[in-house]
């Protein structure tokens, strides 16, 4: 499941190919999560929301001192969530416990050890999204139509235990070393349905049958690093040293109780049938990840305008997949000793101003992809080529970044759309191809800071021109013209404990080749955010999403499913404080 927000920090983007730092990934960036950690002061806020839909949502953070000297500091988050859906009969249910505690056992070395309990519950949840008529035309259908019975059901739960030593051996040099464990699953039955529709006799999709799976899933991670500065030829020059090793054992066990009921897409009766009674497991299927790897990387100043960074990385990655039941089958994915270079050069023409240019190495798992006969796909192999200036404005008041990229990946998991069955082993019921090559090539522009007093912008725009040589469509479901826009001014003099905000995320869409009709139509969607400071502790706000109620899909890729609307016009009203 995926980890509630609440208990981070911040997110941190890390562009380019990253398989320097995690051995395995997209070539186009990765994203890490910062958890949240103690403060020496005593802090502690409360916020609650309420939105569109019943949404409603409380969270609790509290973070300070333990002891009287400050050695030994703690912090607890507590959040539930009770959500509604624009979908007819989806709600959640999510309650979250976060707590983390720091102590210096001595003076240069910090000891941090935390504790995630998450669970959460679904209610009419569904898979697939939405048919299309045959001919791929839209069936406009109401957004909130949802191929799912009332008793559809996904229950999921995780804990995690997380440690970390950290160890300064004076100013230029620190070490971690970091453990992580994590317990869960999930426990799902769920009536699909799948298939176009007939343009004249408006039949065509069907209750397919009630899938019952159960997964349980360990997963653990250790990873050790060691950076630091050192002087030489004058200069000073940075290096980090690391190594990871991370496992996953996971069980899938499911059953499938097959059925021919037609659905009147038009006015889904979502109790059309009762649950049926779950029969024993037919597929049994054990499943282990594991990943090594031995990284390197240093910053060389070659003068004091120039420094180039240097970088490798050995990768171990071993996946086993073993069907117990039925036509027993059993598979391994190995690669050793996979090289992942890196190599870059940085040039500061002033103090405002730097050009770089960089080529990193990855390689992607996707043994979670099957194919229909029911094999894992190889690693997809990815590069990244970049080169961009990034600079500063207005007394560093403004951040601007401009970036030419060109990213290559071999054998990339494609959805295969010619596939109307159920593949109950892949990790979200499609089957998938091997595909070909795909290249994406283009140009990144971004800006950000305070153009005027209290006047927040950023601005980005990204050309992105995709091309794949293979038979699946996944390639395309990338815009070619992304743009994003976003403002925040606080009120001057009397009016200063006001802010408003505005933003908007505008694409162009894309096409599928083996269908014109399918695709994602460009658009538009404006946010906007007003909030208020009613004293220095309290501050309400109001937010408002998809603002003039856009109707757009975020995914089409067939006729028989994957449809899926975009989230209508929502509100959700917020007070927060601060203490």
């Amino acid at each position: 499941m995926q980890p509630d927000m609440a208990i981070y920090d911040r997110v941190e983007v890390l562009r380019g190919a990253s398989g320097l730092l995690v051995g395995a990934g997209q070539p186009g960036g990765a994203v890490n999560l910062v958890r949240k950690r103690p403060t020496a002061d005593n802090k502690f806020s409360i916020t609650t929301r309420a939105g569109s839909w019943d949404q409603y949502r409380i969270d609790l953070d509290g973070s300070g001192k333990l002891n009287d000297s400050g050695t030994v500091r703690g912090r607890m988050v507590a959040a539930y969530d009770d959500s509604g859906s624009y979908l007819d009969g989806r709600d959640s249910r999510t309650p979250l416990l976060y707590g983390i505690v720091e102590a210096d056992v001595s003076d240069d070395t910090t000891l941090t050890m935390s504790l995630r309990r998450q669970e959460q519950v679904i209610n009419g949840y569904s898979i697939y999204g939405l048919p299309r008529y045959s001919n791929g035309q839209s069936l406009n259908l109401s957004r909130s139509t949802n191929l799912a019975q009332k008793w559809n059901r996904l229950e999921s739960d995780m804990t995690e235990v997380f440690t970390e030593v950290a160890h300064r051996f004076n100013e230029d040099w620190i070490s971690k070393t970091s453990l992580t464990y994590s317990q869960g699953g999930f426990d799902q039955n769920i009536a699909y349905a799948r298939g176009a529709i007939n343009p004249t006799t408006l039949a065509g999709s069907n209750f397919q049958g009630t899938l019952f799976r159960k997964d349980k899933v360990d997963s653990v991670g250790l990873n050790s690093q060691l950076e630091g500065n050192f002087n030489a030829f004058g200069l000073e020059h940075q290096v980090t040293l690391g190594a990871d090793w991370s496992k996953q054992d996971a069980n899938t066990l499911q059953a499938t109780v097959t059925r021919r009921t037609a659905v009147n897409i038009f006015d889904v009766n979502q109790s059309a049938f009762a649950k049926p009674a779950r029969p024993a497991w037919t597929t049994d299927i054990d499943t282990t990840e594991e990943r090594a790897g031995l990284y390197a990387n240093t910053r060389i100043h070659l003068s004091e305008p120039l420094s180039v960074v240097l970088g490798s990385r050995l990768s171990w990655y071993d996946y086993t997949y073993d069907v117990k039941t039925g036509a027993a089958n059993s598979y391994e994915s190995k690669q050793t000793q996979e090289f992942t270079p890196f190599a870059g050069v940085i040039y500061d023409i002033n103090d405002s101003w730097s050009w770089y240019a960089s080529y990193a190495d990855i390689f992607t798992p996707q043994a979670n992809y099957v194919t229909a006969g029911g094999s894992p796909l190889d690693p997809a192999i990815g590069s990244n080529y970049e080169t961009g200036f990034k600079g500063e404005l207005f007394d560093k008041r403004m951040n601007l970044s401009m970036a030419l990229f060109y990213i290559k990946q071999k054998d990339v998991a494609g959805v295969d759309v010619n596939t109307t069955e159920l593949c109950p082993t892949s990790s979200d019921g499609s089957c998938y191809l091997q595909d070909g090559i795909s290249r994406s090539k283009g140009v990144d522009v971004e800006a950000s800071g305070e153009v005027l007093p209290g006047l927040q912008v950023f601005g980005g725009y990204t050309f992105n021109m995709l091309r794949n040589n293979g038979d699946s469509d996944v390639a395309y479901e990338t815009p070619k013209h992304l743009l994003r826009l976003n403002t925040s001014y606080n009120l001057p003099g009397a009016w200063n404990r006001l802010t408003l905000g505005t933003g908007v995320s505008a694409d162009s869409g894309y096409e599928v080749p083996s269908n014109k009709q399918l695709g994602v139509a460009g658009k538009a969607i404006w946010d906007a955010r007003a909030s208020w400071k009613l004293d220095e502790n309290w501050k309400v706000s109001l937010n408002a999403e998809n603002l003039f109620d856009r109707k757009y899909y975020s995914t089409s890729i067939a006729t028989d499913r994957s449809n899926v609307y975009g989230e209508p016009r929502s509100y959700v009203l917020t007070l927060r404080g601060d203490f």
